[in-house]
């Protein structure tokens, strides 16, 4: 419903009947909706219409009913040859292009090499 209501939000925004009449209504079958009108914007529920999928419906302005098709968010599909659901490995990127680059490491042990090598294990960056 949430989709729905954005998608409606959007539709109503951004068309040209912004702050005409908006009537939004539950039908079962699409034929029971209030017919199209000038100048108004009808979100009308459908469920068990043997002649049209269960879903929202918009009309404005008169226009025939459309269905509001959902979207669906895939994120990334592939990178770097990789495919699939991607997540990010070492060296996808450099240090400049963090947002926010670590700025402290914490490290259960630390060792010093007779060289002056410091050497930390079980660390933590953050």
């Amino acid at each position: 419903m949430k989709l729905t209501l954005f998608a409606l939000a959007l539709l109503i925004i951004s068309s040209p009947l912004f702050g005409q009449a908006i009537t939004i209504d539950g039908a079962t079958l699409l034929s029971g909706c209030p017919a199209p009108a000038a100048k108004t914007v009808i979100q009308c529920s459908v469920a068990s219409d043997p002649a049209n999928p269960d879903g929202e419906y918009v009309s404005a302005n008169g226009a025939p009913y459309f269905k509001v098709a959902a979207s669906v968010a895939t994120g990334v599909t592939s990178f770097n040859t990789r495919v699939g659901a991607v997540v990010s490995v070492a060296n996808d990127y450099s240090y400049a292009q963090l947002s926010a680059p670590p700025t402290t490491i914490d490290c259960a042990t630390w060792t010093i090499s007779q060289g002056g090598h410091l050497t930390g294990s079980g660390c933590v960056i953050k």
